[in-house]
């Protein structure tokens, strides 16, 4: 998760636009090597998630069998390589719909070499989708304004959404713990992000409002899958 106590960023997503605002590490590297990282831990991390399974205590066991643990990796890694200046939104979208992706193609390698088996077909489909906008929104939380907001209200309605989904439907056979702790952590990020970057009304209510619609969303989107699946 960025930090939230840095300073405003780059004013603009221009090609053109040279100067690094203050609170943003300088670049080390160029943005397709920030990529190949992104790809290649995504899809070593996917493989981890299926072994995790296996080691996790009861309390985490979940992050290894939810939306939220493939959201929150790919948009820590999506955010890492959109804190060099030169990363544009198109490369965060790429980036995110690559890693969920490669998440998913990663867990399905091990868990073959686990003995099991795995369709990615589902979860590739579903995070082609949603990978684009999780990378967006991982990009946009370094940005200001109407940006940021939209992007917090995106990444923090997912947490809260699955926090919600657990809490009230699957609780019984997981325990409360992670449902908990990955609602904390979004509204976290809400209360960090509106204490720190957002500035003005509209900004505000953007975040405030969009985290309750798209956390109502994930949930009555999630019940569906649920019911297909």
């Amino acid at each position: 998760m960025p930090d939230l106590t840095s300073s405003p960023d780059r004013a603009d997503d221009r090609p053109s636009a040279r100067t690094r605002p203050d609170g943003v590490p300088g670049a080390s590297g160029h943005p397709w090597q920030h990529g190949v990282v992104v790809l290649a831990a995504s899809f070593l991390l996917g493989g981890l998630t299926s072994y995790a399974q296996g080691f996790l205590p009861d309390a985490a066991a979940p992050f290894a069998n939810s939306a939220s643990g493939w959201t929150l990796l790919t948009a820590l890694l999506v955010a890492w390589a959109a804190r060099d200046p030169r990363t544009r939104t198109w490369h965060a979208a790429v980036l995110g719909a690559a890693s969920f992706v490669l998440l998913t193609l990663g867990y399905t390698v091990a868990a073959d070499l686990r003995g099991s088996f795995y369709d990615p077909t589902l979860f590739g489909v579903v995070g082609l989708v949603v990978g684009l906008f999780v990378g967006v929104a991982a990009a946009w939380l370094w940005r200001t304004g109407v940006r940021s907001a939209l992007g917090t209200a995106l990444l923090a309605g997912i947490g809260l959404g699955e926090s919600a989904y657990g809490l009230t439907t699957v609780v019984e056979t997981t325990g409360a713990t992670f449902w908990v702790v990955i609602g904390v952590v979004a509204l976290v990020l809400l209360v960090g992000m509106l204490a720190r970057r957002l500035r003005g009304a509209l900004p505000v209510t953007l975040a405030v409002a969009g985290t309750a619609v798209v956390a109502t969303a994930f949930v009555v989107a999630y019940r569906a899958l649920g019911a297909v699946v």
